[in-house]
């Protein structure tokens, strides 16, 4: 077992262990720091700030608050720190390997570091960890070594923790503090969540699978500090669970962290590891392989008196979980990020649909490629809505219910609860065909770098007749979309699939755009991300009456959209074929300003038109502008128009 040193040391907080500078990462990937808040937690405050005082800034400081009301998580969230998200987990008795499970779902780094409340990053942390994997660029965790602080806040051990002597140290029993530790998003698909009924053990069973499935990456020096006076030394059962899954991919000299010994010797050692911990049937087992490796007489001794033991009911049994399979690449390379398959969640926000709410359902769970997770968030419904969600929690739906604050602040739970990598829109009224999800990968592996996926929307009445269908397929790509978006040509929510972390990155649904949240938010992410359409039917909405409301936004909420796109986009973006690039640049300015004055007049608002047809004139006085403004002038002095801020939510 290694040797700590006792003798007290200051940590050196942010400073390299040697006078050379640590290299600097070359690869652009995105780091998310976790910080899951369990109940008990007392102090949280230093945890964050190291998470924020970090010299390579983190992309995301996401903290995830399973804690009472009131306590630290509450004020952190009180506090609302510029960097800082914070979501509320109200279940304050779920196990902490389920949080840990939530809070990296949760996440939207490439790279995740999940920092405990009583652990304190380095300031060089973030920066260390990417060039660790930078350095080794197969390998898809990296760690680095710890500093255990006293009462004092004095540094009195520490521990080294590269990849030769991670295995050694599961081994003995000792739990690596997860911030040590950084993972990439390909290593979490590899290797799987982390597995309840371990308590304190979860972390190292997880590292346990971790070592015999992705390589790993010394970082070389410290990334954290640890509050306490040693490492947690493990409850037997995941003490067991550990070593089982260590000899499912190493040798027992490995295990052991000392290659002087033989086999024989080895087998030996960790069966009596095993029978001090409880599990005598794996102690039996290690002995039977040492006898098989070389008899000896007090190998044979060992076998006997343990046989003997466990028929006459002895011994006090644990019961090790079962080893975990892991889908390691065959060939010793790491997981390839390009290959692990997309996660997606089928997320409904629902509100008083409890009628419709089944056909959404089952049209979810007939899809030909499974979705990975079907959310549906309730938004204060006061119909019989949960009873008709917990119909289909047998089958794998999982329902989550908040107050009635609107549409908006529903979708923004879906994207806080979902653990899928896209967020698949699915309204209560509509239901998608089979192939839906299919279809959406299908033009996602042609196009892998878009964020919005989506096909066509079909409007079917009461008695099944197809009345129209809905789509936008634009051949120049993110620019037609803004200039059709402006246009009028709003791309159906449901049935679109996007990226969680990209509209977690945009901020999410506003509630202040409740009626147009959907197309608003579309709208500011054709400014920055790619779209890719698809021509088939994904989606179809049932109208009663004749009634149909897709693609036939009222004026109202048209109109906030119009004004949110000129808030956001230049008039290049939003009228690309008004002679950019022909003409002068002042006659495409005028081009342009007229086109938006028309579309501004057409869904009520005259009087901004007007300024905008003013705005042309200005720039080119032609005969067409200065009609415009006329009429335009006359329709304000005889007050046939609604006010300038009729049309905006």
């Amino acid at each position: 077992m290694p040797q700590w040193p006792h003798s007290p040391v200051t940590p050196p907080m942010g400073t390299p262990a040697s006078s050379a500078a640590a290299p600097t990462a070359r690869r652009a990937r995105t780091v998310s720091i976790v910080i899951p808040v369990l109940p008990g937690v007392d102090y949280l405050g230093d945890a964050v700030g190291s998470a924020l005082a970090q010299e390579h800034p983190a992309d995301e400081i996401l903290v995830v608050d399973a804690g009472p009301v009131g306590g630290p998580g509450s004020v952190i969230e009180a506090a609302a720190i510029e960097g800082v998200r914070y979501l509320r987990h109200d279940r304050p008795d779920l196990d902490p390997a389920d949080l840990w499970n939530h809070a990296i779902g949760a996440s939207t780094g490439e790279v995740v570091i999940l920092l405990d409340p009583d652990e304190v990053l380095l300031a060089s942390a973030v920066g260390d960890h990417l060039a660790a994997l930078d350095r080794t660029p197969t390998a898809e965790i990296s760690v680095g070594d710890v500093i255990v602080l006293g009462p004092d806040l004095i540094a009195v051990e520490e521990a080294f923790w590269g990849p030769s002597s991670v295995i050694g140290h599961l081994a003995c029993g000792e739990s690596l503090p997860s911030a040590a530790m950084a993972m990439t998003r390909s290593a979490w698909a590899t290797v799987g969540p982390y597995r309840s009924g371990l308590g304190n053990g979860a972390h190292g069973e997880w590292m346990a699978a971790a070592t015999g499935a992705v390589e790993i990456a010394a970082v070389g020096r410290h990334t954290v500090a640890r509050r306490g006076v040693g490492f947690d030394e493990l409850e037997p059962r995941p003490q067991v669970t550990v070593l089982h899954t260590l000899l499912g991919d190493a040798d027992p000299a490995t295990v052991l962290d000392d290659g002087s010994v033989t086999d024989a010797e080895a087998w030996l050692e960790i069966g009596l590891r095993l029978l001090r911990l409880g599990d005598a049937t794996g102690a039996l087992r290690c002995f039977e392989r040492a006898e098989t490796e070389t008899p000896t007489p007090a190998g044979a001794e060992m076998v006997e008196t343990v046989q003997r033991a466990l028929v006459a009911g002895e011994m006090e049994l644990i019961e090790p979980l079962p080893v975990r399979t892991v889908g390691a690449p065959t060939d010793g390379a790491a997981a390839d990020p390009a290959v692990v398959p997309p996660t997606v969640t089928v997320a409904i926000a629902a509100h008083d649909q409890a009628d419709v709410l089944c056909n959404a359902l089952n049209s979810a769970l007939s899809q030909t490629r499974a979705a990975d997770e079907i959310l549906v968030v309730d938004a204060g419904s006061s119909d019989h809505t949960r009873q008709v969600a917990a119909r289909y929690a047998a089958r794998g739906v999982r329902y989550v219910h908040q107050e009635h604050r609107g549409v908006a602040l529903a979708r923004n739970r879906c994207l806080s609860e979902a653990v899928g990598e896209w967020i698949l829109w699915l309204d209560a009224d509509v239901v998608l065909v089979p192939e839906a999800i299919e279809l959406h990968l299908a033009r996602l592996a042609e196009l892998p770098d878009a964020d919005v996926v989506y096909g066509d929307v079909e409007v079917v009445d009461v008695p099944g007749r197809s009345a129209r269908r809905i789509g936008h397929q634009d051949p120049r790509g993110r620019d037609g979309v803004v200039a059709s978006l402006f246009d009028g040509d709003l791309i159906p929510h449901p049935g679109t699939m996007i990226r969680r972390s990209v509209l977690l990155g945009a901020g999410g649904y506003h509630p202040d755009d409740e009626g147009a949240h959907d197309h608003q938010l579309i709208g500011h992410l054709a400014a920055t991300t790619d779209f890719a359409h698809h021509p088939h039917v994904v989606a179809q909405r049932l109208v009663h009456d004749g009634v149909d409301g897709i693609g036939e936004e009222d004026r109202r909420l048209q109109l906030a959209v119009v004004h949110r796109m000129l808030d956001q986009h230049t008039l290049l973006e939003l009228v690309p074929d008004a002679g950019w690039g022909v003409v002068t640049p002042a006659e495409a300015d005028a081009t342009a300003h007229l086109r938006v004055a028309v579309r501004l007049v057409a869904l009520g608002d005259v009087s901004s038109g007007l300024d905008h047809a003013r705005r042309a004139v200005a720039l080119v006085p032609s005969a067409p502008g200065r009609e415009l403004v006329s009429t335009l002038e006359d329709a304000v002095r005889t007050h046939l128009v609604p006010s300038p801020d009729a049309g905006r939510v």
